[in-house]
């Protein structure tokens, strides 16, 4: 079941819009109000195109509302959540939030035949995929198991032999990566994936599978998120028109 896009974005209005829900979290902005387009434009030496962007951004996501004759509103009780699947914050940021601290155990890659699944999803004729498994902690306790797929022919350039995980890794945090698409499937911890985050197999959990696109809507990657249920958690707002639904009345 498609949730939503995830966005990754580096464009200047990306990072205005950052910084603005960053400001306001950190409670700079005291006011119910975020400044105007010239003010945040100088704030930032940014354009008014760029502010524009990067508010509209806000409005969409429901951090803001821009309200005719109030100007642009902050909505406090939704910038205060801070597990928001479209958000796709970086896993040591998440970690924290659980004021746990962040570390990694040791990755592994392992060479693969290429599953229908991961052929399909990243629109390749290769016959074989990498597997980078990465496990993140929290206070030195599994908390996600990160399983990232990806094929030589898409990396950035040709390498003789098998990349290495530095290499991979780069491919993984590419900064071409303008987006995810993440689909959210329900499934049951097989044995591996509850040995390596503690859990009971059999236990019914959720699997993140998102597929990371460039600029030119081709995919780079493939990425299983498992997330410990007991300590990580997730919310989304949704904005809807409730009127809709009194019209089928």
């Amino acid at each position: 079941m498609q949730i939503t896009q995830r966005i990754r974005k580096s464009s200047a209005s990306a990072q205005v819009r950052r910084n603005l829900v960053r400001y306001i979290k950190e409670g700079r902005f005291t006011g119910p109000r975020l400044p105007s387009e010239d003010d945040i434009s100088s704030m930032f030496g940014v354009s008014r195109i760029t502010v524009r962007d990067a508010l509209a951004n806000l409005e969409n996501s429901g951090y803001v509302s821009r309200l005719q004759g109030r100007g642009t509103v902050i909505n406090r009780t939704i910038c205060s959540l801070t597990g928001r699947i479209s958000e796709g914050r970086p896993f040591d940021a998440l970690i924290r939030a659980q004021n746990m601290v962040p570390s990694m155990a040791a990755s592994t890659v392992k060479k693969l035949p290429i599953t229908p699944e991961i052929k399909k999803a990243l629109q390749t004729g290769a016959g074989e995929m990498y597997q980078v498994e990465r496990l993140f902690l929290g206070n030195g306790d599994p908390l996600i198991l990160l399983d990232s797929y990806l094929t030589g022919d898409l990396l950035d350039s040709p390498v003789d032999g098998a990349p290495t995980l530095e290499r991979l890794q780069e491919r993984i945090f590419s900064p071409n990566i303008a987006y995810d698409l993440v689909n959210i499937h329900p499934i049951q911890a097989s044995a591996h994936l509850a040995g390596k985050l503690g859990l009971p197999v059999g236990l019914p959990m959720l699997m993140f599978e998102t597929i990371s696109m460039d600029q030119a809507e081709r995919p780079l990657l493939v990425n299983h998120e498992f997330y410990h249920p007991d300590k990580i958690r997730f919310c989304e707002v949704r904005l809807a028109d409730y009127r809709m639904n009194n019209a089928l009345n």
